[in-house]
């Protein structure tokens, strides 16, 4: 099959406050402006920190004391919180994390009993229960990232910050380590990079020793080791915290490798390749685990374990998917066919009950594990082939990413869409990935860029 060929995130700027897009904000923000119906405070003389006239450009002069709080909400005791209108939405800045928390919690509480004091946020006049929150990781990490108002039943992610840049090829794959502070990534310029998940910023020096394209990544359950794989046929394991290579390339595949995954216990890593078979390895000791596992009767494109580790998920250009017992290698029922063009994608739900799968054919089709019985319809709506697949981590979501250049989300359970397809990159997204926590999305695409979606969501804040 064809590939759609192929860039980051500027470090942030100097300054107290600056947003998720490394923008210091301009003179025009003064400290107890109304911006979109909430005020903006000074800090009243804190003890610890910069004087909050600290937090205005230099051009800017410190402001006059702030009025009393709108809505009944106590001014916060550190300075750091900037909230302006932008585009219809607003925009709200964190300085640190305490400070985040509190204030959020204390505009959702007003805004969702009803309060609209200091004007609507909607522009429109009233006010209401009306908002969901978007921090993506700023509140977790306590860094200075922007969120987003937004109203609901408006797509659940949202863009955050800059792209990740950096790869001079396009890129095949991305993870969050099992902590969701790093990101790795694959590309066809042969190498694999880490990045700070909060920042966006790389981490270290690309990772450099596959003589072709890398077409995988995954880390180890622990955290440990990343694993990579690529054109070149072989896989190779590295120490994500030095960078450095452990072991030997592990080989055996005898044409590229496409996929890769690890068991949740980190015992086995299995890899999947166009020699149109599956390998388990002991990533431990290097080794290869049984005889190849064979069936698919075309390049092996896919690989996923369920949850518990008994079963083993492969798709491939056959059209197929197969299940396979992971502890004998032996093939599980009879292949899973309905797709109509090669089968992309393979995932679990974290309950282990569903599997999804994705294809050329433009479709998402989900699955009984334990039977291999389809369920509902196929999931329509992309307008080419789907690359790649994701469950949340509590499994409300299914992502789906495509050579349409789109990310769709899926309520698994019902079979429909939720909110409005995720754009921005500019060539086909070959991979996606939810955080740990769910608070971040993940997309990597031919464009050379990986970009960070953020969650709308009020529980992520608080």
């Amino acid at each position: 099959m064809g590939e759609d060929g192929e860039g980051g995130r500027a470090p942030a700027q100097g300054g107290n406050v600056v947003d998720g897009h490394s923008r210091i904000l301009g003179p025009s923000v003064q400290a107890g402006e109304i911006k979109g119906g909430v005020h903006i405070y000074p800090s009243p003389a804190p003890a610890v920190g910069p004087p909050a006239s600290s937090l205005l450009p230099p051009s800017s002069s410190p402001s006059p004391p702030s009025p009393p709080p709108p809505l009944g909400i106590a001014p916060p005791r550190e300075p750091g919180v900037v909230i302006r209108r932008e585009g219809g939405s607003e925009t709200i800045e964190f300085y640190d994390e305490a400070l985040a928390r509190m204030w959020i919690g204390e505009v959702l509480a007003q805004r969702h009993s009803g309060g609209g004091g200091g004007g609507s946020s909607s522009g429109s006049g009233g006010g209401g229960p009306r908002d969901l929150v978007s921090a993506g990781d700023a509140v977790r990490h306590g860094r200075r990232l922007s969120s987003t108002v937004t109203e609901p039943g408006a797509t659940p992610y949202g863009p955050l910050g800059e792209p990740l840049t950096g790869h001079t090829g396009g890129v095949s794959a991305v993870v969050f380590s099992p902590d969701g502070r790093l990101l790795a990534t694959a590309g066809d310029d042969r190498t694999a990079r880490l990045w700070d998940s909060a920042t966006g910023l790389p981490v270290g020096a690309p990772l450099t020793g596959h003589s072709d394209g890398v077409r995988a990544v995954a880390f180890s359950p622990d955290g440990r080791l990343l694993a990579t794989a690529g054109m070149d046929r072989t896989v190779r394991l590295w120490n994500p915290t030095t960078g450095e290579p452990v072991g030997e390339p592990l080989t055996g595949h005898t044409s590229a490798v496409w996929a890769m995954v690890f068991s949740a216990r980190g015992g086995l890593l299995a890899t999947a390749g166009m020699d149109r078979t599956v390998r388990l390895w002991d990533p431990a000791g290097g080794r290869a685990v049984g005889e190849p596992l064979a069936g698919h009767t075309s390049g092996v494109d896919a690989v996923a374990f369920a949850p518990d580790g008994r079963l083993l998920a492969s798709a491939g250009e056959d059209r197929t998917a197969r299940l396979w017992d992971s502890a004998t290698g032996r093939p599980v029922g009879a292949p899973l066919t309905g797709h109509r063009s090669a089968v992309r994608a393979v995932a679990f739900s974290p309950d282990g009950q569903l599997l999804a799968t994705a294809s050329w054919d433009e479709t998402v089709r989900l699955w009984e594990a334990a039977t291999g019985r389809p369920i509902g319809a196929p999931l329509t709506g992309h307008r080419n082939a789907v690359r790649a697949l994701a469950f949340s981590a509590d499994g409300s979501l299914l992502a789906s990413a495509g050579m349409d250049r789109t990310v769709r989300l899926w309520d698994p359970a019902g079979g429909r869409p939720v909110g409005a397809p995720l754009t921005g990159h500019t060539s086909g997204i070959k991979a996606v990935v939810f955080s740990p926590d769910g608070r971040l999305l993940a997309t990597a695409g031919g464009d050379r860029t990986v970009r960070l979606w953020g969650a709308r969501e009020p529980a992520a804040l608080l």
